[in-house]
């Protein structure tokens, strides 16, 4: 820069284009490394973030997975307990069902005064194929 000045003083006007050429290739040269070090550390500083996120992420997995097997195992549990439940409360209503049958039939009237008369007409041989 002083350099610069210097030649323009002294009316070199050339050189001192040519150093003005120079110092704005070295800026424009220094803002594109100064870009592409900030893109880097971005770049790294993203990495450094995703590893442990992608790890979070695949923890987090792991565990709601091994939460849903043991959801899975315990809703097999119960639906067998219940099946059994269910043949068990079946049986027992088998059970109360037919010890409130009656255990002796009551004939209707009907079939009854046909007996009776079946059994007087035996009495009185008349039929002869019926026997008591």
């Amino acid at each position: 820069m002083k350099e610069k000045e210097d030649l323009i003083k002294s009316g070199d006007y050339l050189k001192a284009e040519v150093i003005k050429q120079r110092i704005n290739k070295l800026k424009s040269e220094e803002k594109s490394h100064h870009k592409k070090d900030v893109e880097n550390r971005h770049l790294k500083e993203m990495k450094d973030l995703e590893e442990p996120f992608l790890l979070e992420i695949n923890a987090l997995n792991e565990y709601w997975q091994k939460e849903y097997e043991k959801f899975e195992e315990q809703l097999s549990i119960n639906e067998k307990n219940l099946e059994e439940r269910h043949k068990i409360e079946i049986q027992e209503l088998k059970h109360l069902e037919e010890s409130k049958l009656m255990k002796t039939f009551k004939h209707s009237k009907e079939y009854i005064d046909l007996k009776n008369t079946e059994v007087n007409l035996v009495k009185q041989e008349r039929c002869k194929f019926f026997h008591i």
